[in-house]
């Protein structure tokens, strides 16, 4: 029963990460037509990245003592992972 709770949370955060994300692309394409604001540009690119990443980390299992480069259009992210968990 636990695993089952775990694993819709874990579809419905991905799901959500997912429909948000499509949300920013589609505003970004918008933008073409009609700009926004330098301040509501750099939101939107903030918010592409951010929701980009968690869905890129969401996809990829990490144990501990690996690394993960995610690639942006913008540049990259790496992200490590102790040896050792933290409690």
């Amino acid at each position: 029963m636990k695993k089952t709770s775990v694993g819709k949370l874990y579809d419905d955060i991905y799901e959500k990460l997912d429909n948000d994300h499509e949300k920013i692309l589609k505003l970004i394409t918008e933008e073409k037509q009609s700009p926004y604001s330098i301040e509501e540009t750099e939101k939107l690119g903030r918010m592409e990245l951010a929701l980009q990443t968690a869905k890129d980390i969401m996809e990829n299992i990490m144990a501990p003592g690996t690394s993960m480069k995610i690639m942006h259009s913008k540049g990259s992210l790496t992200i490590e992972i102790d040896k050792k968990q933290h409690d």
